[in-house]
């Protein structure tokens, strides 16, 4: 009863948007969602109407760690058996906002959005001429006559220009380097350096340079999700399905779970011949197994456990048993 309750829950809420907002709790380090209760009349049962992930910066943790609403400067005790908080990342338990991968990320991004900032700098000023115009001391000190100068430039439709007197010299200064050092190298490294703090590898969002190696990668990138979906799962079920069917069904000891099946789908046929041997030793498949491993839609073949027939009986009708009634007829 409880599992056939909780399977109508789910199909009451849109899980897969909820899980896809509560996995930022990896990214921020914790995330807050409010479970709103209803009655249902026909199945007399109370379940989640809705729950909604909410702003975590409109939350705060006291010193006992409970949740509470922070808005105005003003701190509010909250129900704790109404939300359902994840917290993921922190190296201690006194730490309840987690640490996210947004802490990890902050440099390489911050390195990153600046490398490309002077990347396009580099390239205005190398791709196209700059526009210079030479003004006379008298010209360059008259704003007037330096406007006039600024809007010639403009004219140009040039992105940047300069104005100078005429008897003043400018030049670019080059720094002296050695080797070989690029914006662009720097904006890969700094990818590289993102792709392995959230995926903890790189060869699913770049080229790799073998199979064998893309295979281990995507194995990497496996193992993240199975994390992620196994954190939702664990916190959903100890927060929200407990309290729900603690509600519905008094002094119960069987608490269903929900669990997301992240692993790739097995290929049947190996499976059928590793039950095939199974079966061989006196091993005999239970009929759960059977719907958990090939699906529902099975029925028992009453003749499977027939023996085979003899040699030659299928081709020789002469000593089957209706070849003998027919002769005896």
């Amino acid at each position: 009863e409880q599992s056939k309750f909780l399977e109508w829950q789910l199909k009451k809420l849109k899980f897969d948007q909820l899980t896809d907002k509560m996995l930022y709790a990896v990214f921020f380090g914790f995330a807050v969602a409010e479970i709103i209760l209803d009655y249902d009349e026909k199945t007399g049962w109370i379940y989640a109407k809705e729950i909604k992930v909410r702003d975590r910066n409109r939350f705060k943790f006291d010193a006992d760690h409970n949740l509470v609403l922070y808005e105005s400067g003003q701190k509010t005790p909250l129900p704790q058996n109404k939300f359902w908080v994840v917290s993921t990342g922190a190296n201690h338990s006194d730490n309840p906002y987690g640490e996210g991968l947004a802490h990890s990320l902050y440099w390489p991004v911050f390195f990153k959005r600046n490398g490309i900032k002077f990347w396009m700098i580099y390239l205005e000023k190398y791709g196209m001429p700059t526009a210079v115009a030479n003004l006379s001391r008298s010209q360059f000190i008259d704003t007037e006559q330096r406007s006039i100068a600024l809007d010639i430039i403009d004219a140009i439709h040039a992105d940047s220009g300069v104005v100078k007197p005429s008897d003043i010299d400018v030049e670019l200064l080059e720094a002296s380097r050695s080797g070989s050092a690029s914006y662009e190298k720097l904006y890969e490294k700094m990818d590289a350096a993102i792709s392995k703090i959230v995926l903890s590898q790189t060869m699913t969002t770049d080229n790799g340079s073998s199979r064998s190696q893309a295979e281990v990668h995507a194995g990497v990138k496996d193992d993240v999700i199975k994390a992620d979906a196994d954190l939702l799962c664990e916190t959903f079920n100890t927060q929200v399905v407990k309290q729900l069917i603690d509600l519905n069904f008094a002094e119960t000891e069987f608490y269903p779970e929900v669990w997301r099946r992240t692993e790739p789908e097995q290929d049947l046929k190996d499976i059928a011949e590793r039950d095939n041997k199974i079966k061989s030793l006196g091993l005999k498949p239970t009929d759960e197994y059977i719907r958990n491993t090939y699906g529902d839609g099975w029925i028992v073949d009453e003749n499977a456990n027939q023996p085979p027939p003899m040699p030659g009986e299928e081709n020789n009708p002469e000593f089957s048993e209706s070849g003998l009634r027919a002769q005896q007829s």
